[in-house]
């Protein structure tokens, strides 16, 4: 969790780097002000992953987060 200031810069470098241009002539911004809550909910949930994937590291391993994986992809298999 204490890497997300450097992690945060370094995203956002490389996205003006590498997609800005795309992002200006396809007017990708204005999608994000036209609907701030669903860009801001999507970000308020992968924070919540990140930390309760941190949690459950910190709490029961990191054998247990490989282990809920791959379940989970399972699931969607066989869902799916």
């Amino acid at each position: 969790m204490y890497t997300a200031p450097a992690c945060t810069f370094w995203l956002a470098v490389g996205s003006m780097v590498f997609e800005l241009q795309r992002m200006l002539a396809a007017n990708a911004f204005a999608k994000i002000v036209a609907s701030p809550m669903l860009y801001g909910s999507a970000a308020a949930m992968g924070f919540f992953v990140n930390a309760t994937t941190f949690l459950t590291i910190q709490l029961a391993g990191s054998l247990t987060v490989k282990v809920l994986g791959t379940v989970k992809n399972a699931m969607v298999v066989w869902l799916g």
